[in-house]
């Protein structure tokens, strides 16, 4: 959910109040999660700055373009956080141990990720399916909010007066 308010947050007030709130708030939920610190942060930080860079360059749009900048934003962040992850937990866990190859001998029965991808089992497809459900549910509810907070930035900002 913080994606879909950051992204909606970033498209309407730009990339640096997004940037800021994704930082903030991928922060608060690294110290709430398991994932190392920054993790998040990052990942919400890159695909902020990937779709407001996009969103410079396409035309305005009250209801597409958010939703498609949405689904790529999750993507996007999902990809990048699961890679941070894929990088910096066996750095943390302690090498090997993390993949189970630590336990790997010859003639040894214990079960690991390695023996599971071995025997053709592979959790590239369940969690393709996963990001993608995730993307287009995202892209469906950040046309409200997105609506909302644009109604809420036009009540209560400032509005210009001259003289």
């Amino acid at each position: 959910l913080w994606l879909v308010v950051t992204v909606a947050w970033s498209l309407l007030r730009g990339m640096r109040e997004g940037l800021l709130l994704a930082f903030v708030g991928g922060l608060f939920i690294d110290l709430l999660s398991t994932a190392p610190l920054g993790v998040t942060s990052l990942s919400l930080m890159l695909a902020i700055t990937i779709t407001t860079f996009l969103q410079r360059h396409l035309p305005r749009n009250q209801t597409i373009i958010p939703a498609l900048l949405m689904v790529l934003a999750t993507i996007v962040f999902w990809f990048v956080y699961l890679l941070l992850l894929r990088v910096a937990m066996p750095l943390i866990i302690g090498g090997q141990q993390f993949l189970g190859t630590a336990d790997l001998r010859v003639g040894s029965g214990r079960n690991s990720v390695l023996n599971d991808i071995g025997s053709g089992y592979s959790l590239t497809a369940p969690l393709l399916r996963l990001i993608i459900r995730t993307a287009v549910i995202h892209g469906l509810l950040i046309i409200p909010l997105y609506w909302i907070i644009n109604t809420l930035q036009r009540v209560y900002s400032r509005q210009r007066v001259e003289i």
